[in-house]
């Protein structure tokens, strides 16, 4: 079973079409057989937002960590085409 852990850096806000993409993307994900791991990091700086973010993900027994911004959109599908490179 892949393991994925999902992660949304974000400031205060995530986009109501991007939680909703998530929340179809984590299904579909589950649909396919995958173990879906879900985290959250905010904060004002982005590279610190992403070094707690993938400092986070190493305590996981994930093994794919896949961002995704709070402002985007993206086809159910991308997971399934990141894994097959």
């Amino acid at each position: 079973m892949v393991k994925v852990w999902r992660c949304t850096p974000c400031g205060s806000q995530i986009n109501y079409d991007t939680a909703l993409n998530l929340e179809c993307a984590t299904e579909y994900l589950k649909a396919q057989g995958c173990e879906v791991q879900i985290g959250m990091q905010s904060g004002t700086f982005v590279d610190h937002t992403h070094n707690l973010a993938a400092y986070r993900f190493l305590q996981t027994d994930a093994e794919f960590l896949w961002w995704i911004d709070s402002d985007m959109l993206f086809p159910m599908n991308t997971v399934d085409r990141l894994l097959a490179h």
